[in-house]
């Protein structure tokens, strides 16, 4: 079976130079609970992503600071949708 989540997020950079999209916590909590058996090390867990008429395979990782699963943003994939920080788009996330 197939789970396919769509949201509005805002992308945001790491002081570690990452970029990232802070899954909003309600649908955090909805995906762990779900699907918490599918985490593997450090609260990873492989998505297919899609924004607009991008699409890639990634994973989305689970911030027990944020309570919320972040998903990284590759720069091949800013460049390509022009990105940039603060800026807010819609998200679907297949799991």
């Amino acid at each position: 079976m197939q789970l396919v989540y769509s949201f509005s997020a805002l992308m945001w950079r790491h002081p570690g130079g990452w970029f990232f999209f802070s899954l909003p916590t309600k649908l955090s909590a909805e995906i762990r609970e779900q699907l918490g058996w599918q985490e593997q090390g450090w609260g990873r867990m492989p998505v297919r992503a899609r924004m607009a008429l991008l699409e890639w395979d990634t994973s989305i990782w689970w911030d027990s600071t944020l309570k919320c699963y972040l998903l990284p943003v590759k720069s091949v994939i800013r460049k390509e949708a022009k990105l940039l920080p603060g800026q807010s788009v819609e998200i679907h996330l297949s799991l």
